[in-house]
């Protein structure tokens, strides 16, 4: 079967409760399981202010963020896909063990990897 992944949605650019629901609506339309991927980052924060954005704290505001859409899946009986975390450094990757399903990054001289959860 073939895999489809947002690759990395920016948080800042798409309430959490929109992003829930319309992820949700493709893990359910792919059948489930690991057929569909969600990756959620940041952006760069040079390009967040010119879009007029406020950058605060990147793993608080992840951590609010992917809250958020555990929050309004709950509350309206979605399930969620699989959520992987851009990790560019090591806090990052970590709190993608804590509260992701993987890491997808480009990290050691930007040689693209995923990590899965069970590896972290």
């Amino acid at each position: 079967s073939i895999i489809v992944s947002t690759s990395i949605v920016p948080i800042y650019r798409q309430p959490a409760v929109e992003l829930a629901s319309f992820a949700a609506e493709l893990h359910d339309l792919s059948g489930g399981g690991f057929r569909f991927r969600l990756g959620l980052g940041f952006s760069h924060a040079g390009i967040l202010t010119a879009a007029g954005i406020d950058v605060g704290n990147p793993l608080s505001d992840m951590r609010a963020y992917i809250g958020d859409m555990h929050e309004v899946a709950d509350k309206n009986g979605l399930t969620l896909p699989p959520i992987y975390l851009a990790t560019l450094r090591n806090r990052m990757l970590k709190l993608a063990d804590k509260i992701a399903d993987g890491a997808d990054g480009l990290r050691q001289y930007c040689q693209p990897f995923v990590v899965i959860k069970a590896y972290l």
